[in-house]
């Protein structure tokens, strides 16, 4: 009985890591919604590729999830698409909050303050892990869905 549980489980895991993907994108989210409502960013063009970056898994997630609980089957390749291109734009991300954390940490002349510095930091670490969670989410869409 344990092999019949061991495979639920693999056939259940692409559906369960986009649930995953949803809650750390809504954690992103919400961990750079601080920094970035005080002017916390270099630019408007730094901060629209890190909010589009962070939308990207959660609108597509929901999309996918919603069409698996409808019984209406996803093609293979868009499950693909949407991965790479979230895990792409993350890392993206997740380079351009570090960056940005570490000009801030290093300026002379503006120090904001530590809780939006780590919030920026712990934003960007969580968009590196999002992103290898994304990848994780195609090898196991292309094994087990």
């Amino acid at each position: 009985d344990n092999r019949g549980l061991s495979d639920s489980l693999k056939s259940a895991s692409p559906i369960l890591i986009k649930f995953v993907e949803l809650l750390i994108g809504i954690l992103c989210t919400c961990l750079i919604f601080v920094p970035f409502d005080n002017q916390l960013h270099r630019s408007v063009h730094r901060s629209g590729v890190v909010c589009v970056a962070f939308s990207i898994p959660i609108i597509s997630n929901i999309i996918l999830l919603t069409s698996h609980f409808r019984n209406s089957p996803t093609p293979k390749i868009t499950l693909y698409y949407f991965s790479f291109v979230s895990a792409v734009f993350l890392i993206a991300a997740g380079c351009i909050l570090i960056n940005d954390w570490w000009v801030f940490l290093r300026s002379l002349h503006f120090l904001p303050p530590k809780m939006f510095m780590d919030l920026m930091l712990s934003s960007g670490i969580f968009s590196f892990v999002l992103s290898l969670i994304c990848f994780i989410d195609i090898y196991l869409t292309y094994n087990y869905y």
